[in-house]
């Protein structure tokens, strides 16, 4: 339940369903004697676009060198409309699709099916 509460304090209309919620807490947690541990992906270490400046972006988007798949949520992370109009050039996806849900909506059930169908059609082509 407090997975559900924290993703309505992200910027924009985040939501996360409580099945998902769940499985995001199962998967990061595992039991020991006396409690839970959290698990700590290495991944989440790594530099984050987040964090980079917005030229060290453009630098990495210019360097792509692959077909690219772009699936968006309705009511996702709020970004700059310039900054993804540029990014959308930069990459000139060969998909691009924008589906109903928020930031978790490739995990939530209600909507976790039809993001699967645009990236597994992606990768057929």
């Amino acid at each position: 339940q407090t997975r559900v509460q924290s993703a309505r304090q992200l910027p924009g209309k985040q939501t996360i369903s409580y099945k998902a919620a769940e499985e995001l807490v199962r998967r990061g947690t595992y039991t020991l004697d006396d409690g839970v541990q959290f698990r700590h992906d290495v991944r989440f270490t790594w530099p984050s676009i987040q964090y980079m400046t917005w030229e060290q972006n453009c630098g990495i988007f210019e360097a792509i060198n692959a077909d690219c798949c772009i699936v968006l949520a309705e009511d996702g992370w709020p970004f700059d409309p310039r900054l993804s109009e540029e990014t959308m050039r930069l990459l000139q996806p060969t998909t691009f699709e924008t589906l109903p849900g928020s930031h978790y909506f490739h995990a939530d059930p209600s909507t976790a099916d039809a993001v699967a169908d645009v990236v597994f059609s992606f990768l057929s082509d």
